[in-house]
């Protein structure tokens, strides 16, 4: 059975606005509102989720499922072609189960994951200069084809929303609501999209299947 993914799910799911779960807050309020929300949501549980964000759901799904395909039906030759080994320093491509380790290097991540941001061209003098997180996405074109575009729109409106929540948090905190963007981000902030793939562990490649004892 096919099931439709919405952005906004999980906040519906874990019931918002209740007294026992982190405040939700609705961008789609003026700033004025929405910044005090964000004072009081920082100051008591340092955290809140965003609703009437402006992302379009529709474009959150169809990024959401050509993900899912990606994952599941690319080659691993194409996978293996993208591996973010040689992609140097703009961090960009593709990251097989076991690529990354947790707690001091002891557990092996039981997930895949593409790791992407902005398309940045070669003549960017950031990407000339290679420096961190800076250069194109590497993606499997010929086998994806609508994926680039879909990316591109998902993580400019997205990087629309961090840029607005920025300048919220500056009128949370008294200062001009271009302060951070002025003195930090330089209004071009680094934006880091991941695509992350959890198998049933019993198809890991290389992990033996325990026996079940009952």
């Amino acid at each position: 059975r096919r099931t439709t993914w919405r952005m906004g799910s999980v906040a519906e799911e874990i019931g918002i606005g209740t007294n026992t779960t982190v405040p939700g807050i609705d961008f789609s309020q003026k700033d004025e509102k929405v910044a005090r929300e964000i004072d009081k949501a920082l100051r008591t549980w340092g955290a809140f989720v965003c609703t009437g964000h402006g992302v379009d759901a529709d474009l959150s799904g169809e990024v959401f499922e050509v993900g899912k395909k990606f994952f599941e039906t690319v080659p691993e030759k194409t996978k293996e072609r993208m591996h973010i080994r040689h992609n140097g320093a703009r961090w960009r491509g593709y990251m097989p189960v076991g690529g990354e380790r947790s707690h001091g290097g002891k557990t092996r991540d039981l997930k895949a994951g593409l790791y992407l941001g902005e398309d940045h061209a070669a003549d960017h003098p950031y990407v000339k200069q290679g420096l961190p997180l800076w250069g194109a996405n590497v993606l499997p074109d010929k086998e994806l084809p609508t994926m680039r575009a879909l990316l591109t729109a998902y993580i400019k409106k997205v990087k629309q929303l961090g840029d607005r929540t920025m300048e919220l948090v500056c009128m949370a905190l008294g200062l001009p609501k271009s302060a951070i963007q002025d003195s930090i981000t330089e209004h071009d902030a680094i934006a880091i999209v991941r695509m992350w793939y959890y198998p049933p562990q019993g198809s890991v490649p290389g992990r033996r299947r325990e026996a079940k004892v009952e």
